[in-house]
Parts: structure tokens; C-alpha cells; sequence
């Protein structure tokens, strides 16, 4: 596939030995709207291209202003232009820029859109892709007013809706060269143009009954609550499973320091039972002199 700029650079010497060849001479403006990729472009009055008032403030836009008119006007170019392919190619460029904010403009008027409006029933700019649009045909429009922001996008006045144009080759296409107002203008000034709204809707169903507006956040609530235990649970077993494998690996030495310790409180019982015997053997004898003293004492009388 031949790259855009290639291929008009190649439509560029054409154009030219054509007019060498041929006693007609084909203009810069019926070139450019003949160019593959430029079928949404209607061909600008060269009267138009001509009053300064319509061209106010694009000087300030497009680089190379001078040029890129005269090109535009099919006047002839110097020869420093001719001699230098690089400027030539600038000026180029310069002059699809120019004709673009022109044609902006243009289409604004009610030559212009007269000119859109025979495109339009053709269906030069295409069919909407909606089902119960009914291949209604589409209009080119701009998401912006500035240069090289957005490229072109279609619409459609049935569903009211903006679409990417169905061909590759119009994906390049600057969508300032139609503006963001043009397919509103057309209908102000023919409203007899401007199809009626589809009666028909896409309604979701499921097996055969409608679907609630509100079918899905429902449905998105009660999937979050039915969730949410689970986690909780498998959360509660992974933490019993990692307490289990914890008291495990504990169990190992507290069974063998709890036999040293209970050996420990034995020797210990033992030790202090012995202690007690022998300190309540001094205590008996005490008690066996006190009762024979008694005794003594009591004797004499």
C-alpha cells in the first residue's frame, strides 16, 4: 500500500503531465477533490477563493499563505519554487491546509451547501451503521474547530449519534476542514432534509422478558454481598490452617521441657516433704517434755 503523502506527490506529477498532454486543463481545486481519500471535499467557487473578506485571519494559520493561494488559484509559481522540490512540497501541504479552513467555511454558505446537500443523497459520505437507522445516509463532521486536533467523523440525524467513517482512507482526513457546525447549519436552512427519529428501540431481553433498568446494579449488589462471606470464610480457614501448622511446630519442645519440668516439681515435692517431716520431729519432742513436766509438777501434791 502506497503511504498518503507518496501517493499524492505521485497524483501531483500526473496532474501535471495531463496538462502537458491535454488541450483541458484540469485546476488545482478539481485535482485536490478528485484525490482518493477526499470524496467528503465539494469543490470550493474559485469567486469565493477570491474575495479577501472570506479568507480573514487564515494569513495567521496556515505557514507559507502567499504561496499556498496561488497554488490554490492555479497561478504561476516562481522559480525558486519549482527549482526547490522541498519548498515545493511545504507549499503543498501549506495548500491542502488552506483549502481545508476554506472549505470550512464554504460549506457554511448556501452555495456550499447545496454542494454538500447532492453529496449527501448519493451517500458520498456514507450510511449509518446502526440497524434501526436504516442504512440512513450520514455528514461529515468536525469534534473540533482547531487543525490537527481530531480527525473527520460522520453523522448521523436520525439517531443523532457521531461515527468513525467505515473507510481507512478518510481516517486522515482533519476534521477542522468541515467544522463542528456543519450538519446543524444544513438542517437549519433545509429542516425538510432532517429525518425523523426511529421509532423502533433495541429492547435486551432474556428469554422473552424484558430486562429492568435497574436488573444489573441489582444484580452487581447482590453478586458483592454473596462474595463477600466467602472471602470472609476462606480468610477464617487460611488463619486456622497457619494456627494449626504454628501449634505444631510448638508442641515438639514443650513435651519435652513439661517431662524435665514435671521430674523437676517431684524432686522438688519429695525435697519439701522431707523438710516437713523433719521439722515437725522437733516439734513431737517438744510436746513429750512439756507432758512429762506436767506430770512432775502434778506428783508432789
Amino acid at each position: 500500500m502506497i503511504p498518503l503523502p507518496r501517493l499524492k506527490s505521485v497524483l501531483k506529477i500526473v496532474r501535471k503531465l495531463s496538462k502537458m498532454s491535454s488541450s483541458e486543463e484540469v485546476s488545482w481545486v478539481t485535482w485536490f477533490c478528485g484525490l482518493r481519500g477526499n470524496e467528503f471535499f465539494c469543490e470550493v467557487d474559485e469567486d469565493y477563493i477570491q474575495d479577501k473578506f472570506n479568507l480573514t485571519g487564515l494569513n495567521e494559520q496556515v505557514p507559507n499563505y502567499r504561496q499556498a493561494l496561488d497554488m490554490i488559484l492555479d497561478l504561476e509559481p516562481e522559480d525558486e519554487l519549482e527549482d526547490n522540490p522541498l519548498q515545493s512540497d511545504m507549499t503543498e501541504q501549506a495548500a491542502e491546509m488552506l483549502y481545508g479552513l476554506i472549505h470550512a467555511r464554504y460549506i457554511l454558505t448556501n452555495r456550499g451547501i447545496a454542494q454538500m446537500i447532492e453529496k449527501y443523497q448519493t451517500g458520498d459520505f456514507g450510511h449509518c451503521p446502526r440497524v434501526y437507522c436504516e442504512s440512513q445516509p450520514m455528514l461529515p463532521l468536525g469534534l473540533s474547530d482547531i487543525p490537527g486536533e481530531a480527525m473527520v467523523k460522520t453523522y448521523c440525524p436520525k439517531c443523532i449519534d457521531v461515527y468513525t467513517p467505515k473507510s481507512s482512507r478518510h481516517h486522515h482526513t482533519d476534521g477542522a476542514y468541515f467544522g463542528t457546525g456543519f450538519p446543524h447549519m444544513l438542517f437549519m436552512v433545509h429542516p425538510e432534509y432532517r429525518p425523523k427519529r426511529p421509532i423502533n428501540q433495541f429492547v435486551p431481553r432474556l428469554y422473552g422478558f424484558k430486562i429492568h433498568s435497574l436488573a444489573y446494579q441489582i444484580q452487581l449488589q447482590a453478586a458483592a454481598s454473596f462474595k463477600m462471606p466467602l472471602r470472609a470464610l476462606c480468610e477464617v480457614k487460611s488463619s486456622n490452617r497457619k494456627n494449626q501448622t504454628v501449634q505444631s511446630e510448638v508442641r515438639v519442645p514443650t513435651t519435652t521441657t513439661g517431662a524435665h519440668s514435671i521430674g523437676t516439681r517431684t524432686q522438688t515435692n519429695t525435697t519439701t516433704d522431707n523438710n516437713s517431716a523433719a521439722n515437725c520431729q522437733p516439734k513431737a519432742n517438744e510436746k513429750k517434755k512439756e507432758k512429762k513436766d506436767g506430770k512432775l509438777k502434778k506428783s508432789p501434791q
